[in-house]
């Protein structure tokens, strides 16, 4: 099987390609399914509908057919993490710059690249911590997508980092700034 993204060789066990990170579609029979009886595949079916993220359910399943579930969303310290090496990195190619300002610029239109489609939403602290922000289709954002996350990123910041602490009590792992712009950190698995 291969990625219909990048053509990348995928293993059966796959739900995410190792080179892109796009979800891996199992819409495809394999020879344990098609042995499955009809009665079988009916119940799956039956499973497959009742499973509804507005109700609170810990597995949600994306428009492209990956399965995710709690486990498979970016924490509070892997973020955090990917955060301070992001804010070391900027700092250390920016350390000649005495700006605060340019400084804080520099690390926006940084932020701004990495989140997006560019770098598939992974910045280097995030690829260090195997993390990738996508949409609300578990795709990289667009250009705009990404800077009105920034944005909304700020809102978080002076909310006294109430906004950053959500992740830890929502059930996909959301900060404020995600739930704002229907975004999500999810891991990638290597």
């Amino acid at each position: 099987m291969q990625c219909e993204y990048c053509g990348r060789a995928l293993k059966p066990d796959d739900w995410q390609c190792p080179g892109c990170g796009a979800p891996v579609e199992k819409n495809k029979k394999t020879s344990k399914e098609q042995e499955r009886t009809s009665e079988e595949k009916h119940v799956h079916q039956e499973t497959t509908i009742e499973i509804n993220p507005q109700k609170g359910n810990t597995v949600y399943r994306s428009s492209v057919g990956a399965w995710l579930s709690r486990a498979d969303y970016g924490g509070f310290l892997r973020r955090t993490i990917a955060l301070w090496i992001d804010l070391i990195v900027v700092g250390f190619i920016f350390a000649v710059i005495d700006s605060d300002e340019l400084y804080m610029l520099l690390y926006c239109i940084y932020e701004i690249i990495g989140t997006s489609y560019i770098f598939k939403g992974t910045t280097i602290g995030r690829k260090a911590m195997n993390i990738r922000v996508v949409n609300s289709h578990y795709e990289p954002l667009t250009l705009g997508q990404a800077v009105i996350r920034l944005v909304c990123k700020g809102i978080s910041t002076i909310s006294m980092g109430i906004g950053f602490l959500m992740i830890i009590f929502t059930k996909k792992k959301q900060s404020l700034h995600d739930r704002l712009c229907e975004t999500y950190v999810i891991r990638i698995r290597r």
